[in-house]
């Protein structure tokens, strides 16, 4: 069962970036980090070392169609990994 700790130490480096292309946005994100409690140095259980997304959309009128794909690269939860990115669509007004 995940707990808290009484302290956490989280470094890393996030590139992303974002263009227009015929009417779309895409928007990339990658994020290299080390996740650990600071007293045992163990991985924090639900934080990745590595994860990205990439993202599309594009506005309609007052709306705004996209969709995202998101992927963790491992998962530690509660003693399992997790290797499955979730493919999540949104849809919203500006």
């Amino acid at each position: 069962m995940p707990a808290n700790v009484n302290q956490a130490s989280l470094r890393g480096t996030t590139l992303s970036g974002a263009t227009l292309l015929g009417g779309f946005r895409l928007d990339a994100n990658l994020t290299l980090q080390n996740p650990e409690d600071a007293v045992t140095g163990k991985l924090l259980i639900n934080r990745a070392n590595e994860h990205g997304a990439v993202k599309i959309s594009r506005s309609m009128g007052e709306w705004q169609v996209g969709g995202e794909l998101y992927s963790p690269a491992s998962v530690r939860r509660c003693g399992k990994y997790l290797e499955n990115g979730r493919l999540r669509f949104a849809q919203s007004d500006r």
